[in-house]
């Protein structure tokens, strides 16, 4: 399950307590539908660091590593300790609603942490659905996909890939249920949204090119499995700089209906 977040009505998502004025990284985002999917789709109360890696990753075997591990503990912490104030005049006007706010806990749960060979594990105890699943259940803003589609063979499961494939399954499937969506995305939204940076000019390239190469493998892994009927990489003169995705419609749900 996933929250479509959409930038042109949700801007009024600003974190509070220690971290006042910031908003969700895209990591924390994902962690956060993990848990929701987890909580409300699997009814699971307590969910450990590896249940969200689980899901996150479509990897049910591979070991966690400690560098993901201690972000998945991170991102746990920061929702923990935030509140979050929805502004829904935006909303009230694209939905119909008079006006409104949600607030709350980010993530409203107890937290048990234990350590195992110097590594920490993290079971929080989820005691309500999160404030920003209601919000976007509210708003039919729920994308739900099958996990196993992240479980792209040969990329590995660090923060930066696991963001971009699964901002990238999201993205297909809002395609798949709205004909007259974008199939269309440039590859300067991915190096926004994953913050690449470099010291030199040249690394700056590399790093990028390192980026569409981690797009190439989820499409190739994706147009395989039948997901999408195949892509284009096009350029604009001599850059590459989008890629064309070929997503048969599907017949729309109710609460898919709301998402165009």
């Amino acid at each position: 399950m996933g929250i479509s977040y959409r930038d042109d009505v949700d801007i009024g998502i600003k974190l509070s307590g220690p971290y006042k004025g910031q908003i969700l990284t895209a990591f924390d985002r994902i962690v956060h539908d993990a848990i929701v999917t987890l909580y409300v789709d699997g009814g699971n109360e307590n969910i450990t660091t590896n249940m969200i890696y689980q899901v996150i990753s479509g990897n049910t075997e591979n070991h966690l590593s400690r560098s993901l591990n201690d972000a998945i503990n991170e991102s746990i912490d920061r929702m923990f300790h935030s509140w979050v104030v929805i502004d829904a005049k935006k909303q009230a006007e694209i939905y119909g609603w008079d006006d409104g706010y949600y607030k709350g806990h980010v993530l409203n749960c107890s937290i048990v942490g234990a350590y195992l060979n110097g590594q920490l594990t993290i079971c929080a105890h989820v005691c309500e659905p999160p404030v920003l699943y209601r919000y976007a259940h509210d708003c039919g803003q729920i994308i739900r996909y099958d996990v196993k589609m992240l479980n792209v063979p040969s990329l590995e499961n660090s923060v930066e890939c696991i963001t971009l494939k699964t901002y990238l399954l999201q993205q297909i499937q809002i395609m798949s249920h709205n004909k007259d969506f974008n199939r269309t995305i440039m590859f300067d939204t991915l190096y926004e949204l994953l913050n690449i940076q470099a010291p030199t000019k040249d690394a700056l390239l590399h790093k990028k090119k390192q980026i569409r190469g981690h797009v190439i493998k989820c499409l190739d892994y994706w147009t395989a499995e039948k997901l999408i009927q195949g892509y284009e990489v096009k350029k604009t003169g001599k850059t590459l700089d989008r890629v064309t995705l070929k997503v048969k419609p599907v017949k729309k749900s109710s609460l898919q209906a709301k998402l165009s």
